[in-house]
């Protein structure tokens, strides 16, 4: 999980960011419902050397004036996501 991502940031500025350092699976980043993005995002790497390796390598970053926050983030499987009706 990418905490503290700037309001300017967009989808694409993420993936640019780690995808020189890692394959990625997908970049998410969670909207509000005035379709603005939460300020986070959640990044999924091919492999955890992958994670790992980015992680120490961007751990100092700054984009677009704000210092970004890495957290690990739980991995979630098909069979322990509730559907809502």
């Amino acid at each position: 999980m990418v905490r503290n991502v700037a309001f300017e940031a967009t989808r694409e500025d993420i993936q640019n960011l780690f995808k020189s350092f890692a394959d990625l699976k997908s970049v998410r980043m969670p909207k509000k419902n005035d379709g603005g993005h939460r300020g986070f995002a959640f990044v999924d790497f091919m492999s955890i050397d992958e994670a790992n390796k980015a992680f120490r390598a961007l751990q100092n970053t700054h984009l677009y004036g704000r210092k970004l926050n890495f957290e690990w983030a739980a991995a979630v499987n098909a069979d322990s996501m509730v559907q809502l009706n």
